[in-house]
C-alpha cells in the first residue's frame, strides 16, 4: 500500500512540475511575443520619426533656397545659407538612421552634404566680401527646384507609412535578407526614383574636404591618347608584376567617377578564388584607377617606413612621380597611406593617390587614384605669391604655437586651384592646420588633426 502511495505522489509531482514547465513555457512565450510587439511598435514609430525630420529638413532646404534668391541684403542671405548648412547635415543624419541598404542612399546623403557645403563656401565668400554671382545663383534656383521633387518623394514615401503600407519592421528584415525582394518594393522604389532624380542635380562646386574636392569636372586624364583593351590588360599585368596571375576577366568598372576605364577580375595561381583581384584602367592614358587585392594577409613583418618607401617605389614604377606622403592610418596587418603630389616643393592636395599595402609582404593590396587623374596637369600654373608668410599670419590665433609653415594647393570654388600657407601647429595638445590664400591674404580653413589608434584624421 505504501508502495501504491510512493507512486501516486511521484505521479502528482511529475504532473506539477510538467504542469508548471508548460505554464512558464506559455507566459514566457507570451511574453517575449508581447516584448516582440512593442519593439516593431517602437521601431515603427521611431523610424517614421526619422522619415518626418527628414522631410522637415528637406522642406526647410528648399524653402531657404527659394528665399535666397530674392534676399539681396548680405547679412540675412548669410543666415539663410547658414541654415541650408545646418538643414542638410540634419537630413543627411536622419537619412542613414532608416533601415535602408546603403547603396539606396549614399548618393542622395552625398547631394545633401554637398548641398551643404557649397552653401558654407558662399558664407565665407559674403565674409571675405566676395558678392554672390550669378552663375551661382541659377545653381541655387536649380537647387530649390530639385529640392522641391525630392520633398514631393519624400512625401509620397511618409503617406504610405501613414497608411500602414510601410512596416519598417519588415524592411529592417529585409535589408539583412530575411524576407523576400517584394517585402521591399515600396521603400525600395521610392529610394530608386530618388536614386536617378539625384543623378540628375546640377552640377556644384563647393568647397568640402580634400579628398572630395569638386562634385562634377572634366577629368584631365580624359584628355590623353585611348588605349586598347590589350594594352590596359598588359598595363595591368605591370601594376601587378609580383602576382603569378592565372586568369584575367573583363567585368563592369568599379569606377563612380567621369573617367572612362575597363574594369577587370584577376585570379592568382594558388590562391582560393574568393581572394580575387579588382582592378580599374583608364581607357585614356592606360592608367590604374582603382586596385582591391582580396587576398589573405598573414603576420606582419615590414614597418611602416619601409612600407611607406614601398609605395613610393610602386607609384613610380607606375608613373606617379614627385609623390609624398602625408597621411597614414595603420591596422594590424595592413597601412594606408595618403600620397600627395608637388611641385617646386608646393605640395599639391588635389593630386592624391591612396595605397593600401599589406605589412606581411609589402604587396600593394589597394589603390585609388581617380582624384590625382582628375586634377593632375603637367601644365598647371603657380600663382604669383602677394603676400609672405608673415603676412599671413595675421589671420591665426595668438593661442596658436606654429610647428611648420609650408606652400600648398588646395581645392578652391568654381573649380580653381588655391595657393596657400599651410600654417601646422598645436593648442592645448591638439594639432591644427590653418590655410591662407597667399595670393590675397584671406583666411582659406581649418583643419583638426585627429590622433588615433591607427593613425592621424584631419577633420
Amino acid at each position: 500500500m505504501n508502495k501504491k502511495d510512493d507512486i501516486s505522489k511521484k505521479r502528482i509531482i511529475y504532473t506539477l512540475i510538467a504542469t508548471l514547465i508548460v505554464v512558464f513555457s506559455s507566459t514566457f512565450a507570451i511574453l517575449m511575443t508581447l516584448e516582440r510587439t512593442d519593439y516593431r511598435n517602437y521601431l515603427q514609430g521611431q523610424y517614421s520619426k526619422n522619415i518626418y525630420e527628414l522631410l522637415t529638413a528637406v522642406d526647410n532646404i528648399q524653402d531657404n533656397l527659394s528665399k535666397s534668391a530674392v534676399v539681396d541684403d548680405k547679412n540675412q542671405r548669410m543666415l539663410i545659407f547658414e541654415e541650408i548648412f545646418r538643414y542638410s547635415t540634419m537630413a543627411s543624419d536622419r537619412l542613414h538612421s532608416l533601415p535602408i541598404p546603403q547603396e539606396r542612399v549614399n548618393e542622395t546623403s552625398k547631394f545633401l552634404i554637398q548641398v551643404g557645403d557649397f552653401c558654407y563656401t558662399l558664407v565665407r565668400n559674403s565674409v571675405s566680401g566676395e558678392e554672390i554671382t550669378e552663375e551661382q545663383l541659377i545653381a541655387i534656383d536649380d537647387l530649390s527646384d530639385q529640392s522641391y521633387e525630392l520633398r514631393e518623394n519624400l512625401n509620397g514615401l511618409l503617406q504610405e507609412i501613414n497608411e500602414g503600407k510601410v512596416k519598417w519592421g519588415e524592411i529592417r528584415k529585409k535589408a539583412t535578407g530575411v524576407l523576400p525582394k517584394s517585402e521591399e518594393d515600396v521603400v525600395g522604389e521610392k529610394f530608386q526614383n530618388i536614386q536617378k532624380q539625384v543623378a540628375q542635380y546640377p552640377a556644384l562646386i563647393y568647397d568640402g574636404p580634400f579628398s572630395e574636392n569638386i562634385l562634377e569636372v572634366e577629368p584631365k586624364v580624359n584628355e590623353e591618347a585611348e588605349v586598347s583593351i590589350e594594352e590596359a590588360k598588359d598595363l595591368l599585368k605591370k601594376a601587378l608584376a609580383n602576382r603569378d596571375i592565372k586568369d584575367i576577366k573583363e567585368k563592369n568598372s568599379e569606377s563612380n567617377t567621369k573617367i572612362e576605364s575597363y574594369g577587370f577580375n584577376v585570379t592568382v595561381n594558388g590562391r582560393d578564388e574568393k581572394e580575387n583581384i579588382v582592378c580599374d584602367i583608364s581607357k585614356r592614358g592606360g592608367k590604374v584607377i582603382y586596385i582591391m587585392d582580396n587576398k589573405a594577409l598573414n603576420k606582419p613583418n615590414i614597418d611602416l617606413e619601409k612600407s611607406i618607401e614601398i609605395g613610393k617605389e610602386y607609384l613610380e614604377s607606375l608613373g606617379y612621380e614627385n609623390m609624398k606622403p602625408t597621411y597614414t592610418l595603420k591596422y594590424e596587418d595592413n597601412v594606408t597611406i595618403n600620397y600627395v603630389f608637388t611641385i617646386d616643393d608646393i605640395l599639391v592636395y588635389t593630386d592624391q593617390i591612396k595605397l593600401k599595402i599589406a605589412l606581411d609582404d609589402g604587396d600593394i593590396i589597394g589603390m585609388e587614384a581617380d582624384k590625382y587623374l582628375v586634377s593632375h596637369t603637367k601644365s598647371r600654373e603657380i600663382p604669383t605669391i602677394n603676400i609672405n608668410a608673415d603676412e599671413g599670419k595675421k589671420n591665426i590665433g595668438k593661442r596658436l604655437e606654429l610647428k611648420d609653415i609650408k606652400l600648398v594647393i588646395v581645392p578652391g570654388e568654381m573649380n580653381k586651384e588655391k595657393l596657400c600657407y599651410e600654417y601646422s601647429g598645436t593648442y592645448r595638445d591638439d594639432e591644427y592646420k590653418v590655410y591662407v590664400d597667399a595670393v590675397s591674404g584671406n583666411f582659406e580653413r581649418i583643419i583638426k588633426i585627429i590622433n588615433t589608434a591607427n593613425g592621424k584624421l584631419a577633420i
